[in-house]
């Protein structure tokens, strides 16, 4: 009799036992799946704040905001010096104008036009865009990603152009005034050669190697057959009259480089670069 109601009592205690652990673990599995449901909402809402165009809104905590101003191709306004709205240098390309650059445009479409801005056909100038893609190697914007360096720094310098200058600072104003550079090497009759050891190419790579990748690459792109190696007329010309917008972007995509993102300039910089699109004095004159 007393072993009897010495085993029920055990049992009793078994049974709550396995009630007061059953709890624990339903416990656990409701803070576990409310756990999940805070970092999936937290995704929806970065992701979110990253397609946000107005950042002024709103900030997802300050936790993913380094800057609220958007990245930006020309974030010195150089678009607005007189000497680029007037005079001999004035820029011509409506696409161009009034700043439209800064945010309206994308990678590919500012190296297009920018080709197209400082060429000219009857003249017998124009600019290869092929060269122009190629000098993206001068910060790595090619073939390296975004978290390769400071890449808010690499797009001031994108083709290395004047780099101690902050004029020229800004992926716009680096590419436009890059083209004009290399008409103007054609209308003072320079050999390719020796206008290229006045821009010098800061790749690791010599610079003929990594212009003959990219032409083997555009080649099959835009279905030409331009020379890996030309002479000195066809590093200044080749391609002009046969590469697009289009073409553009998918080398880039071909390349997976951050220019791909047709976006990329209605977006916030990345977190943590040393460049603050909010306050430019450092980089700007």
């Amino acid at each position: 009799m007393s072993w009897n109601i010495g085993g029920t009592l055990s049992n009793h205690k078994e049974e709550k036992l396995v009630k007061k652990y059953t709890l624990l673990v339903l416990a656990l599995f409701l803070f576990l799946m409310a756990f999940s449901l805070q970092a999936e909402n937290e995704n929806e809402e970065i992701s979110l704040y990253q397609e946000m165009k107005d950042t002024n809104l709103w900030c997802y905590a300050q936790r993913t905001c380094w800057s609220r101003i958007l990245r930006s191709a020309d974030p010195c306004n150089t678009w607005s010096r007189p000497s680029w709205q007037d005079g001999p240098g004035a820029i011509q390309t409506p696409q161009l104008q009034g700043g439209n650059a800064s945010h309206n445009l994308t990678p590919a479409e500012i190296v297009y036009y920018s080709v197209r801005e400082n060429s000219s056909s009857e003249l017998g100038f124009v600019v290869n865009p092929v060269l122009i893609l190629t000098y993206l190697e001068n910060a790595s914007l090619l073939t390296q990603g975004l978290y390769c360096g400071d890449f808010e720094f690499r797009l001031l310098k994108s083709v290395g152009y004047a780099k101690d200058i902050t004029k020229y600072n800004g992926f716009y104003p680096q590419i436009v005034a890059s083209t004009y550079q290399w008409r103007l090497y054609q209308e003072r009759e320079l050999p390719f050669e020796d206008a290229q050891k006045l821009y010098p190419f800061l790749s690791m790579r010599s610079f003929k190697e990594v212009y003959a990748k990219n032409v083997r690459i555009m080649n099959k792109i835009a279905k030409t057959n331009f020379s890996e190696y030309p002479f000195s007329q066809g590093y200044y010309q080749d391609f002009f009259d046969f590469v697009g917008i289009g073409d553009i972007q998918k080398f880039f995509e071909v390349n997976n480089s951050p220019l791909k993102n047709k976006n990329l300039f209605k977006r916030l910089p990345l977190r943590g670069s040393e460049v603050d699109y909010s306050n430019m004095n450092e980089y700007c004159e």
